[in-house]
């Protein structure tokens, strides 16, 4: 589950959505756009769901989602390319093999082995799992939004 806190605008995060109380759960791709905390267990996102053709739940492509139906977005080599990160070859290998991805904007910020890296010793960002937190950090590093193409 995702904590408000750790939500901005534009963030993408998965919504759990239902047609009707006895389906299955669908998990979409949505965009926030903004967050409300109402109470102290009472908490909504407002999300853009274009991805959700006829939506029950919201109305002209728009839904609110309590925290507890929102999901995050796990970082894969495949989703990091859709945010930039471009792949950097073993030089030493006969193999294609990619040893790490980085963002022109983030510098010394590395992917490696399913983790970040801040590169030259200053640390590891293992906390970094997820699209919505990747997002966060690039804005707080760089200023600007990480595109995300998915």
């Amino acid at each position: 589950m995702i904590k408000g806190n750790e939500l901005r605008q534009g963030n993408k995060i998965y919504g759990e959505h239902r047609y009707s109380a006895e389906s299955k759960p669908h998990m979409r791709v949505c965009t926030i756009l903004s967050v409300a905390q109402y109470g102290s267990d009472c908490s909504y996102a407002f999300a853009d769901t274009e991805h959700i053709p006829n939506c029950p739940d919201g109305v002209d492509g728009l839904a609110f989602w309590r925290y507890e139906f929102m999901h995050p977005i796990p970082l894969t080599p495949e989703i990091l390319e859709k945010c930039g990160f471009e792949p950097h070859y073993n030089v030493n290998s006969d193999q294609d093999e990619v040893e790490w991805l980085a963002h022109s904007k983030l510098d010394y910020v590395t992917y490696k082995d399913g983790k970040f890296d801040m590169g030259y010793g200053f640390g590891s960002l293992d906390h970094i799992q997820y699209l919505h937190q990747l997002q966060n950090l690039f804005f707080s590093m760089t200023g600007e939004e990480l595109e995300v193409k998915l």
